[in-house]
């Protein structure tokens, strides 16, 4: 007034609601940015696990391949003896007759030498069959574990662009959470 007097006062009022809102909301974004970090980080960690264990996996495959080839080769030197034992066990037979009565107990060693090359070639046909299942089996184990492996790029690729896009946020977080302060 004119004499210098307060008669009155101008009052800006602002509500702090909407700031405290602001404030509550990007702490809870932050806080669940912060959680999905971690699932995203242990997400990772299993997927490098997956990864050792298919590298595992791969060596275990390759050396079983190496084991089912020695296998065949052994079984061919078996089956080479058997072929040769087959092969005197016809001689015997023949020398046999020739001695005519003094080779009858002859003849039944040689045939006992046959009937055991035959029952070892069975034998032999069986184990080829074994290890060719074998071989299959090693095949498509091979082929599963490149499957899962390309599976997996794909997801570590995912996880890459979840985690870019969780970056992303984390700093629209802080950002926000500045801003909030300031209201």
């Amino acid at each position: 007034n004119v004499h210098g007097e307060v008669e009155g006062a101008v009052l800006i009022g602002k509500s702090l609601q909407k700031r405290d809102d602001v404030l509550s909301y990007s702490q809870t974004l932050t806080s669940n940015l912060q959680e999905i970090t971690s699932a995203v980080n242990h997400l990772s960690e299993t997927i490098q696990d997956v990864v050792s264990a298919n590298s595992e996996n791969i060596d275990y495959v390759h050396q079983t391949e190496v084991k089912a080839k020695e296998s065949n080769d052994i079984l061919n030197i078996v089956r080479k003896v058997s072929r040769q034992t087959h092969l005197l066990g016809i001689n015997a037979s023949i020398e046999a007759a020739k001695a005519g009565q003094y080779g009858k107990s002859f003849e039944v060693v040689a045939n006992e030498i046959r009937s055991l090359s035959e029952l070892v070639g069975n034998s032999m046909n069986r184990m080829e069959d074994v290890l060719g299942g074998i071989t299959k089996a090693i095949s498509e184990i091979e082929i599963r574990i490149s499957q899962s492996n390309e599976e997996i790029s794909k997801q570590a690729s995912t996880l890459q662009e979840i985690a870019a896009s969780i970056e992303s946020l984390n700093e629209t977080s802080v950002k926000l959470h500045e801003l909030s302060g300031k209201l």
